[in-house]
């Protein structure tokens, strides 16, 4: 079997893998992935024996994170107030650390007692928890920033937005003023004709027809 690391997936899914799933295209190659296989099943560990390396290695991490916690037997609060800043739900590292090293014990737990609908379901939800843990701590730093600087366009283009507005509405106003004299002038004039004297009074860019589509005439102007 080849060795080394390779990465697999791509953005949010992108992470590294050791190697050691592909056969070589020779006989030796065939013949050791078989024996690697026919190891991986042999009862009564079955293919879980593989993964029982990573989560030793886990569970040394784990004890790590957990060592600076206070003796719950000894001081509960103090416990508590630690628990609160260093195990929260889905957050901290030591949670799902936790979690995940809880859920290998009792995969182990329903193998020993023959249990193999149990030891899917706790496997389940571990190799879940695994997964939602690398995808965390590998991308949440960067997912973080990129929400921040999203909400950043977000409200720079809002007030912009709302900028322009404002200023057309007022740019509306000033048109509706001078048209409603045009009318108080003259209130038989047409509405497209008032919107053209508008243009040509206040020296606008804007098309007659925009000036059109905003102006009223007034009920007072007949």
């Amino acid at each position: 079997m080849a060795d080394g690391w390779k990465t697999v997936g791509a953005g949010m899914t992108a992470r590294r893998r050791w190697n050691d799933n592909e056969m070589l295209p020779t006989e030796a190659g065939l013949r050791a992935w078989a024996e690697h296989w026919k190891e991986m099943n042999t009862p009564p560990d079955g293919p879980w024996k593989i993964h029982r390396p990573a989560f030793e290695a886990l569970k040394r991490r784990r004890d790590e994170l957990l060592a600076d916690a206070p003796d719950i037997a000894t001081d509960l609060n103090a416990w508590n107030k630690w628990r609160k800043a260093n195990l929260r739900e889905r957050v901290d590292e030591a949670w799902y650390l936790q979690e995940i090293v809880r859920r290998a014990e009792l995969v182990d737990v329903h193998i020993g007692n023959g249990s193999a609908g149990w030891a899917a379901h706790e496997a389940m939800h571990l190799g879940s928890l695994h997964a939602e843990a690398q995808l965390k701590f590998a991308h949440e730093a960067a997912w973080s920033t990129g929400q921040k600087q999203r909400q950043i366009l977000t409200d720079t283009r809002n007030a912009a937005n709302a900028k322009r507005k404002a200023e057309r509405s007022s740019e509306h106003a000033r048109w509706q003023a001078v048209a409603d004299e045009i009318w108080q002038r003259r209130p038989t004039l047409s509405a497209p004709s008032v919107a053209e004297a508008v243009v040509k009074q206040l020296n606008l860019s804007d098309k007659v027809h925009t000036v059109r589509q905003r102006i009223r005439k007034p009920d007072t102007a007949g």
